[in-house]
């Protein structure tokens, strides 16, 4: 089960929206480190695997078997307290510098933890023994939790207890400090950096510095939509009916868009038809004489050709006269006057036959 304060969700989320942020889900801190984890490592999620988030103020601690969620804790102690524990030490040699929490966070940030033994002092004088002491009070607090956290599991929920511990956030790169942890622990101790599995694209020097840093945030935006959303359900409802406003909204634009296209494309096939028409036209307007023209000469032809065939019809037709005289003025006595003489096809014979009449 996950829960959180309503209060303290809405100053979270007042907070991030003041920053002109859109909140989408709040996902716990150890199911986005775990996540985080699994994208990076995706071969080590069998076994029990303690997941440690050391930040400024507090540590995260989650205890996960085979990728369940079964132990979760916040510890009060970070990496802040380390620093914190340094200020207002003198320097030695009778100087009279202070350490302020700027000097005390360099300090921290070259040296690391430092050996219970550790002898000389820094380039301001301040003595390595001290500081060593002053850090060993915080670092023992660290462990002693850890161990009754690992303690705990082994003994009410576990038998084989934590095989491995993995550390990530803003102190896991803190110089010999997994080497501490794993002295006093007794277990293999790794450090996390989800970003080495970015494409090569993103891995920027600051990405590549401070990896483990950035686990909880990139576990979280890998958990979104897939695991405990803490998001008040009031809230959430209104981002989805925002959402789905956005996706109307946006469909609408898509369809007046299309629509629009549509329209404008339309608009372009009619001008182009129309375009194309007046063209013809203005192509026709220049044939339109010419082809009246022809139809007039053809029809003239067709008219001529008709007489033409009339005429042969009729010549084909005709008796050769000068012959049918002669014969007929061998025939005839002379007493006889022909006064008129007539051609007619014959009725009673074939088609083709001519009947010649006389008179006289």
């Amino acid at each position: 089960a996950a829960a959180a304060s309503r209060e303290f969700l809405q100053r979270q989320i007042e907070l991030a929206e003041q920053a002109g942020f859109k909140i989408l889900g709040v996902v716990p801190a150890h199911l986005a480190l775990w996540r985080a984890l699994a994208s990076a490592s995706p071969d080590k999620h069998a076994g029990t695997v303690a997941v440690m988030e050391l930040g400024a103020t507090q540590t995260h601690v989650a205890i996960f078997q085979d990728g369940h969620l079964r132990v979760a804790r916040d510890l009060p102690i970070g990496s802040g307290h380390l620093t914190q524990a340094m200020v207002g030490i003198a320097a030695s040699g009778g100087g009279q510098a202070t350490m302020d929490l700027a000097k005390a966070e360099q300090i921290k940030c070259q040296y690391g933890i430092l050996a219970e033994d550790a002898a000389g002092s820094t380039e301001d004088g301040f003595p390595l023994a001290q500081l060593s002491a002053l850090m060993r009070s915080i670092l023992d607090s660290l462990l002693t939790e850890l161990a009754r956290l690992f303690d705990f599991y082994k003994v009410h929920l576990h038998e084989g207890g934590v095989g491995r511990l993995v550390m990530c956030g803003g102190g896991a790169r803190l110089k010999h400090l997994p080497e501490f942890l794993q002295e006093g622990l007794g277990l293999p101790i790794e450090v996390c950096d989800p970003v080495a599995q970015l494409p090569a694209s993103t891995g920027s020097a600051l990405a590549q510095e401070e990896g483990s840093r950035l686990a909880a945030a990139l576990g979280a935006a890998l958990t979104q939509d897939q695991d405990v959303n803490l998001l008040p359900p009031e809230l959430a409802l209104r981002r989805r009916r925002a959402s789905t406003t956005d996706q109307l909204r946006t469909a609408g634009l898509w369809l007046g868009g299309v629509v629009l296209a549509g329209y404008l494309i339309l608009q372009f096939l009619i001008w182009d038809a129309g375009l194309e028409m007046r063209r013809r036209q203005a192509e026709w307007a220049k044939l339109e004489p010419r082809h009246q023209r022809y139809v007039t000469l053809t029809s003239r032809r067709a008219q001529a050709q008709g007489v033409l065939r009339a005429v042969e019809t009729f010549h084909d037709q005709q008796p050769v006269w000068e012959g049918l005289f002669k014969e007929l003025g061998q025939l005839m006595p002379p007493t006889i006057e022909l006064t008129a003489l007539s051609v007619a096809p014959s009725t009673g014979a074939a088609s083709q036959a001519l009947e010649l009449r006389l008179r006289g």
